[in-house]
């Protein structure tokens, strides 16, 4: 089979559920997030500008020499380099509005707001008021506390 004869198409319901998977992973993540974390990025901006760096040029680079390394055919090649590029997660709305490009606002806003930061703040106030249920949904959701800031205890 040839990859470019491959279609993808997600109808409503299909995006919806992913919406929903989305939310529920942040969820998870900010149950498993404390505010010292915040505190802590932002005594570490070398750190963060390290990520940012890697994410914006050092991946896309690297995809680039990946491509040519494996002899990929152009339409596969084209299509590594572009989600390498590619922004994480709703960054990538959020930039496009900033520079002006073709989003539709509200859309755009209220899908960050529920999918994004509505669970993120619901996870990060349950782990702050009741932080026994967060410990029994930790074992569920699995642990982003392994990976920490580097130089962090």
């Amino acid at each position: 089979m040839n990859v470019d004869d491959i279609r993808i198409a997600f109808d409503s319901g299909s995006l919806t559920t992913l919406k929903i998977v989305l939310g529920l992973i942040l969820f998870g993540i900010a149950m498993d997030t404390r505010l010292s974390d915040f505190r802590l990025a932002l005594r570490k901006p070398r750190a963060f500008a390290v990520a940012v760096a890697a994410q914006f040029a050092l991946l896309p680079a690297l995809t680039f020499l990946l491509t040519l390394l494996l002899g990929v055919q152009g339409s596969v090649a084209l299509g590594m380099i572009l989600v390498a590029c590619c922004p994480p997660g709703n960054v990538s709305n959020i930039l496009t509005h900033r520079a002006r490009g073709d989003v539709a606002p509200w859309d755009m806003l209220s899908e960050v707001l529920l999918v994004i930061a509505l669970p993120f703040a619901l996870g990060l106030t349950v782990s702050h008021l009741l932080p026994q249920v967060a410990a029994r949904t930790h074992r569920v959701v699995g642990s982003c506390r392994s990976w920490r800031w580097a130089g962090s205890s």
